[in-house]
């Protein structure tokens, strides 16, 4: 049975607290009232309010709160006009929005936000359109856009951005034109393109970045051509190919001196490519 949240006890108990300052709240069911009474909390600088069935009419009275510095709303069927509620926030930083419903029309409004500098929007339904309203944000330094619908087009846009430091798109519909672009990228320091539709083609130019310190290409159709170009990048420290077609590459791949973790697992190595390391 399904208890009914004591909202009046949640208020007097928050309101006869002075010293509170974060605050996880996850995985109760505290729904759209619940959350307007945490809005009204002027001390909070983090709130976790993950799996509360909150909806638009709880992120919207979230929004308006002065104080938070970090959000997360995760799983809280949210949709494009609790996200649009986000745009014009200026205190928040960090917004975890992830695994809602915010669509294109969501993410676009969450682009123009100018305080924000980590925004989660993972399993959104966000597409191209939305991923390139996104890489006109200055602000942004850290985007997670995973299990979304971006395709080339969008990581192409993306790419340009010459803010972002770290930018997760695992499991998209990235090919090799989209891959290219991000190996010409200065900024981002941190790349995930796990789970898309990666080949030799678009994996082979990453030998020429000099800014990446960590890139995942798990889960691709990386093979062997290109696990020998990746050898050849003198930044990287950590470099994920797990379940690829790379086989005898890894021998070039256990000669870089500059990479401190790898994953082959998956990629068809035999005995004599281990002998090699």
């Amino acid at each position: 049975m399904r208890l009914r949240f004591n909202f009046q006890i949640l208020s007097e108990a928050l309101c006869g607290n002075t010293t509170l300052t974060s605050l996880n709240i996850a995985d109760n069911h505290i729904g759209a009232e619940g959350a307007e009474v945490l809005a009204q909390r002027t001390g909070l600088l983090s709130l976790n309010v993950t799996c509360n069935s909150i909806g638009d009419d709880g992120a919207i009275a979230l929004a308006k709160n002065t104080t938070l510095m970090s959000l997360v709303i995760t799983n809280n069927h949210v949709d494009a006009l609790g996200a649009k509620a986000f745009a014009n926030n200026t205190t928040l930083v960090s917004l975890d929005i992830s695994y809602n419903d915010i669509g294109k029309k969501g993410a676009k409004a969450l682009a123009k936000n100018t305080s924000l500098t980590y925004l989660n929007m993972a399993c959104n339904d966000i597409c191209d359109k939305s991923a390139k309203a996104l890489a006109q944000n200055i602000t942004l330094t850290h985007l997670d856009v995973a299990l979304n619908i971006i395709g080339d087009e969008g990581a192409i846009a993306l790419a340009k951005n010459a803010n972002l430091t770290s930018l997760n798109l695992r499991f998209n519909s990235i090919g090799d034109k989209g891959t290219i672009a991000f190996a010409a990228n200065t900024s981002l320091l941190t790349l995930d393109l796990s789970d898309n539709n990666i080949g030799s083609a678009g994996a082979k130019d990453f030998d020429k970045n000099t800014t990446l310190v960590s890139l995942d290409l798990s889960d691709n159709k990386i093979g062997l051509e290109s696990a020998k170009a990746l050898s050849k990048n003198t930044t990287l420290i950590s470099l994920d190919l797990y379940g690829n077609r790379i086989g005898a590459g890894a021998k070039d791949l256990f000669k870089n001196t500059s990479l401190s973790a790898l994953d082959v697992s998956y990629n068809n190595i035999d005995p004599d490519t281990v002998i090699a390391f």
